[in-house]
């Protein structure tokens, strides 16, 4: 299970970089994750995405798991997209004026 969900944040970062055009130094900041995927999955495993709207900074977005053809369930992230200057704020690095 820790490996699916891992090749799930990391589709789902790719997305975020390639399909919705965040910078390479974006730090995405992850706030939840809802899993409902059966266990023990067997055979081939992929993961495919709904089309959604370009999202804004903080967005909940889902990754379908698929087990030999067959839906084995869901894993969605919800996620805060920080630039680098706000995501060092954030930290408490640079203070907020």
């Amino acid at each position: 299970m820790e490996t699916l969900i891992d090749a799930t944040r990391q589709f789902g970062t790719l997305l975020c970089h390639e399909e919705f055009k965040r910078s390479a130094d974006t730090t995405l900041v992850l706030l939840g994750l809802d899993v409902d995927v059966a266990c023990g999955l067997t055979g081939e495993v992929r993961l495919s995405r709904r089309q959604t709207p370009t999202p804004r900074s903080r967005h909940k977005d889902g990754i379908d798991v698929f087990a030999d053809g067959e839906v084995a369930g869901r894993v969605v992230f919800d996620y805060f997209s920080a630039k680098p200057g706000v995501y060092r704020r954030m930290r408490g690095e640079v203070p907020v004026q």
